[in-house]
């Protein structure tokens, strides 16, 4: 996803002396464990959506949007969450540079992906200290092992090197305690919702079932539930309350209390550094009221 920046004009005499600010050497295990613990509120959900989401871009890569990869549900035999893509996977120096560093993206510069921050290769370790990370690439299989050192460090270990006949990809991977795996479980159902082609799911024992609109048209799906959404791309973002909005007319205000799911191309909606919410600016204000316009007018 493309990050769109807002335009500076600045004035300033001739420094004296000009450096760039960066980041102090004595500071990074202090900012370390901010990126790892004050990013995401909801943390079982962010992990596995920005882990399920790298796989599916992946997959977009790879020009496999109609395959799907794999996702192993937590279940009292196998008490683990795992996401194995099918897409490009990464050659061993790709692997080291892409998991064990923030701010490193694939994805930043194409709005046909989800990632942008270079935050959700490391998300896991908001919910565990340890997960294992296995790039499959070209006959080579590396196995990683991300994880948090007695001093608070974060390390990225190769534990393992081999050949191998699978087929390209990264699988991601990490232990769940036994009195989570029905929280995983909703999580991970509700996450793939929106998914056009949705991921095998491994320990799921019933079928996927999800609500149907009573009415729906040009990008947009209403249910009488009460919950309004706006989707980008296959990502689903509560909508704030209409008296949250000062440019929504009382016929949008109405139709957002209902319950309106609004769909809009991955780059369209501005959202928080977690992905948990839209950020509230002029912008993506617009855009929601456009877009309960467009499903007004249908529905009249």
């Amino acid at each position: 996803m493309i990050i769109q920046e807002k335009q500076r004009d600045i004035e300033a005499s001739m420094p004296l002396e000009t450096q760039e600010i960066g980041f102090a050497a004595e500071g990074s295990e202090f900012l370390h464990e901010i990126l790892r613990n004050s990013i995401y509120k909801n943390k079982i959900r962010s992990a596995c959506r920005e882990t399920i989401l790298n796989a599916a871009d992946s997959h977009k890569r790879a020009g496999k949007e109609n395959i799907q990869f794999e996702i192993q549900i937590p279940t009292k035999i196998d008490c683990r969450f795992s996401c194995r893509d099918y897409g490009v996977g990464l050659d061993k120096e790709k692997t080291k540079y892409y998991f064990a560093s923030y701010g490193s993206s694939l994805s930043r510069k194409s709005n046909d992906y989800h990632g942008a921050f270079g935050l959700g290769a490391l998300s896991p370790f908001c919910v565990v200290s340890a997960y294992s990370v296995i790039s499959f690439y070209n006959g080579k299989k590396y196995v990683f092992r991300s994880y948090i050192d007695q001093e608070n460090k974060d390390r990225f270990d190769l534990i393992a090197e081999e050949d191998t006949n699978e087929f390209n990809g990264v699988e991601v991977s990490w232990p769940v305690d036994s009195y989570k795996i029905d929280e995983y479980k909703n999580h991970i159902v509700d996450l793939i919702r929106f998914f056009p082609v949705k991921p095998i799911l491994k320990g799921l024992s019933t079928p996927l079932s999800y609500p149907t609109p009573y009415i729906k048209g040009n990008g947009w799906q209403c249910f009488s539930d009460g919950h309004s959404k706006v989707v980008q791309g296959f990502v689903a973002y509560d909508l704030p309350q209409s008296y949250e909005f000062d440019n929504l007319n009382e016929n949008q205000k109405r139709l957002l209390a209902a319950g309106i799911i609004l769909f809009c191309p991955i780059g369209t909606i501005k959202v928080t550094a977690s992905r948990e919410n839209i950020q509230m600016v002029e912008s993506v204000k617009n855009k929601i009221a456009e877009k309960l316009d467009t499903a007004i007018k249908e529905i009249q």
